[in-house]
C-alpha cells in the first residue's frame, strides 16, 4: 500500500492533527480527514469521471488536504496551480489558467470558497473545496491518482511535472532517511501548499511519520503563506504554541523574522526546533549568522539550521572583449554543480562540459590552481626560493606553452595505453 494512504488509516492517524490556523484554531484529527477524503474521493470522481483530470488552488485548509487525498484515493489526475506571480494582473494570471488547463486537460478547477468569484472567469467551471460535504457516498478506488506541480513562475514560465503516487512515496522516504521522525513530531509551516516544500517536504512529510516503523504521533500546523508575510510573528508564535520541531523558511523568511524579532517585545519559545530546514533560493551566510543571533536569544538550538538543498552550485563570470578565453562570447561564465551524492556537473555558459574542458580553457591564460595570475599570500617567497623545475612551469605558463605540454602528455598516455591493448591481444 502507498505510504500516503497507509497514512490515513495506520492506528496513529486518531492520535494525530492538523491545525489550519487561517481557518481558527480547531483541528481534525487524521482519521477525520481521512473520512472526509473518502467522500471527497466519490464528489471528485462525479466531476470529472474515471481517471479525470482536476486543476486545484491549493491553500492550507482541511478541505483542500482532504481533496488531495481524494485525488490519490480516486484515481484522478490533480494538477496544482501556481498561485499569481508578484505583481501579475488578473489578465495575465487568467491567461496562465487558461494554459495550464489546456496543457494539461483538467476539466474542472477547485479552490477554497473565497477565490471563487475572482476565478470566475477561469476556462473551466470552477467549484469550492467544500462542496464534496454534500456528498453522503463514499469511495475506495482501486487505481491510483496521480499529481502535478507546477513550479511558481516567479523567475520564468511555469513548468510541469506529472508525480505519480509512488514518485511521491519515495521522495517522502528519502526524507526519512535524511530526518527521521521521532516520537512527538509538530510540523510548523507557512510554506504554500503549491509548493513541492510546502505540501510534500512538510505537510506530509509529517501526516506519514504515522506509518510504521515510525509510528509517531504528530501535529501538523499550517499556515497561509499571505498571513506570515503580513506578519512574520505569526510564524515563530505558532512554532512556540505547538512546541514546534521541524519548520522550514526560505532566505527571504529568516530576512523578515530577524527584523521581527529584533524590533519586537514579544518572547518566544525556539528551543523545541530540531531542524529549520533553509531552501529555495541562494542562501547567504550573513543572512543565516543574523537571524540566528537573534533566534538563539529565543531558544533557538545551534544546530537546528540544515540546508534543504540537494546540490550547490558556483559560477565564475569572466569578460572576453578580446577573445583571450577560445569562446566566441562577450562573457563566459563557468559553473560547477555539486550534489549530495559527492558527483559533480561543469557548464561553460550554461552548456554541459567536462572538467578536462574547463581546464583546457584557462590553460597559458595565467588563471588556474597553479598558475600565475592569482597567487596567495606566503606563495611569492615560495616562488623565489623554488627550484628551477618548479619557475620553469610558472614561464611556461607565461609564454603560452602549457596547453601544447598537457596535450602532448595526453597524447603521450594514449599511446602508452594503445601499447599496453596491443601487447594483451
Amino acid at each position: 500500500m502507498s505510504l500516503i494512504m497507509e497514512a490515513l488509516d495506520c492506528p496513529e492517524a486518531a492520535n494525530s492533527r492538523v491545525f489550519c490556523l487561517s481557518h481558527g484554531t480547531q483541528p481534525i484529527l487524521v482519521s477525520e480527514l481521512s473520512h472526509q477524503s473518502r467522500r471527497a474521493a466519490a464528489w471528485l470522481q462525479n466531476l470529472s469521471g474515471d481517471g479525470g483530470t482536476v486543476a486545484a488552488l491549493l491553500t492550507a485548509s482541511h478541505d483542500c488536504l482532504a481533496v488531495i487525498f481524494a485525488a490519490f484515493r480516486s484515481g484522478v489526475t490533480l494538477v496544482s496551480l501556481p498561485h499569481p506571480a508578484r505583481g501579475m494582473g488578473m489578465d495575465d494570471y487568467m491567461s496562465q489558467i487558461t494554459a495550464m488547463c489546456t496543457m494539461t486537460g483538467a476539466t474542472h478547477l477547485v479552490a477554497d470558497p473565497e477565490f471563487l468569484s475572482l476565478l470566475a472567469s477561469a476556462p473551466v467551471p470552477v467549484h469550492g473545496f467544500n462542496e464534496f460535504e454534500s456528498t453522503h457516498s463514499t469511495l475506495d478506488g482501486n487505481v491510483p491518482g496521480s499529481f502535478v506541480q507546477f513550479t511558481s513562475g516567479s523567475t520564468n514560465t511555469p513548468r510541469g511535472i506529472a508525480l505519480s503516487l509512488d514518485a511521491i512515496d519515495a521522495n517522502i522516504t528519502s526524507m526519512y532517511d535524511w530526518l527521521p521522525p521521532r516520537p512527538g513530531v509538530v510540523i510548523c509551516s507557512w510554506l504554500p501548499l503549491s509548493h513541492d516544500m510546502g505540501l510534500i517536504g512538510f505537510a506530509l512529510y509529517g501526516l506519514c511519520s504515522v506509518c510504521p516503523p515510525w509510528s509517531s504521533s504528530v501535529d501538523v500546523v499550517l499556515l497561509k503563506p499571505e498571513d506570515f508575510l503580513a506578519d512574520p510573528g505569526v510564524w515563530l508564535k505558532a512554532c512556540t504554541e505547538f512546541g514546534a520541531t521541524s519548520t522550514a523558511a526560505p532566505p527571504f523568511a529568516l530576512r523578515f523574522a530577524s527584523r521581527a524579532l529584533r524590533t519586537t517585545r514579544a518572547t518566544y519559545d525556539l528551543s523545541t526546533l530540531r531542524s529549520l530546514v533553509v531552501g529555495s533560493e541562494p542562501v547567504s551566510a550573513d543572512g543565516l549568522r543574523a537571524f540566528t543571533e537573534e533566534a538563539t536569544l529565543h531558544g533557538l538550538p545551534p544546530n537546528a539550521l540544515c540546508n534543504g538543498y540537494g546540490m550547490a552550485e558556483v559560477s565564475l563570470t569572466f569578460t572576453n572583449e578580446d577573445r583571450k578565453l577560445p569562446v566566441d562570447a562577450e562573457t563566459v561564465k563557468v559553473t560547477r554543480r555539486l550534489y549530495r551524492d559527492a558527483t559533480s556537473e561543469y557548464l561553460i555558459n550554461n552548456q554541459m562540459a567536462r572538467l578536462k574542458d574547463i581546464r583546457e580553457l584557462f590553460l597559458d591564460t595565467g588563471v588556474g590552481v597553479d598558475a600565475y595570475s592569482l597567487i596567495e599570500q606566503g606563495r611569492v617567497a615560495a616562488l623565489l626560493d623554488s627550484n628551477s623545475y618548479d619557475r620553469r612551469e610558472i614561464f611556461e605558463e607565461a609564454a603560452g606553452i602549457s596547453r601544447f605540454k598537457q596535450r602532448k602528455k595526453e597524447a603521450l598516455r594514449k599511446l602508452e595505453k594503445t601499447d599496453q591493448n596491443l601487447a594483451q591481444s
